[in-house]
């Protein structure tokens, strides 16, 4: 429970500090559970779907980079 808290946190942060809109918002919550689903890589069809959203996720991470440089 606490780590969904923590996750809701990043993603309100995220929203409010103008970095990023409600949609990054639930792409931060997406990203944050994969990397959590990771551990559960037995389960191959799991793994692929994660796998095939590595592209968005990288996106996203430039996207927040670049915008926590820009207010640097």
């Amino acid at each position: 429970m606490e780590r969904l808290k923590e996750r809701l946190a990043v993603a309100r942060a995220w929203q409010k500090s103008e970095c990023g809109g409600e949609d990054q918002a639930r792409e931060v919550l997406r990203t944050a559970q994969d990397r959590n689903l990771t551990v559960h890589t037995y389960d191959e069809t799991l793994a692929e779907e994660i796998c095939s959203r590595l592209s968005e996720h990288a996106r996203l991470m430039e996207a927040w980079l670049d915008a926590i440089e820009q207010r640097l």
